[in-house]
């Protein structure tokens, strides 16, 4: 595809804990079990979050509890990865090094689109959406749908697909946007 070989990737830090929690699974569960989904989320508790322990534990044999107590030192042993907290029945409370977070905005913001692929490329988008009622009051609440629409163009434009904006009168009368 066109916009990913011009743009080197830079994997995000969500995808390098997902690689660190399937590396750990694949140490510690069958085959069949180790190529699951690692579940690995922001959260409100650490940098990130895995529930894999729970989802997968009934099928390993496994209380979700030690199941996650054996995931535990796999990914205490990665450099960058700063603490794991056990909490409840298996959850993995995982932080990382500021120094990740920070070489992670360095890559990114060493060019010009922060390394994001032109993925949509050569997709053609028709955003449609509202325009505010020209006969009535003007208030706030008209301007939704215009600035959602016009955010959605430009992301998907960013993201290097053509995109055409189409509003809708309250006349009916089409205009032409982007």
């Amino acid at each position: 595809m066109k916009g990913w070989d011009v743009v080197e990737q830079v994997r995000s830090l969500v995808s390098e804990v997902e690689q660190a929690v399937s590396a750990a699974m694949a140490a510690e569960l069958p085959a069949e079990l180790a190529g699951q989904d690692p579940l690995v989320r922001r959260s409100d508790h650490a940098d990130f979050q895995s529930n894999v322990a729970l989802s997968l534990a009934k099928k390993a044999g496994q209380n979700s509890r030690d199941l996650a107590e054996s995931l535990r030192p796999h990914l205490e042993s990665v450099p960058w990865i700063t603490e794991v907290e056990l909490s409840g029945p298996g959850f993995l409370n995982i932080n990382v090094t500021d120094s990740a977070i920070v070489e992670q905005l360095g890559r990114r913001s060493s060019h010009e689109r922060l390394r994001v692929p032109q993925s949509q490329a050569g997709q053609v988008v028709t955003v449609d959406y509202s325009a505010p009622n020209i006969a009535k009051e003007m208030h706030v609440g008209h301007l939704r749908s215009t600035l959602v629409g016009d955010a959605l163009v430009r992301v998907l434009g960013f993201l290097g697909a053509r995109s055409s904006a189409r509003t809708m009168s309250a006349t009916g009368a089409r205009s032409s946007g982007c």
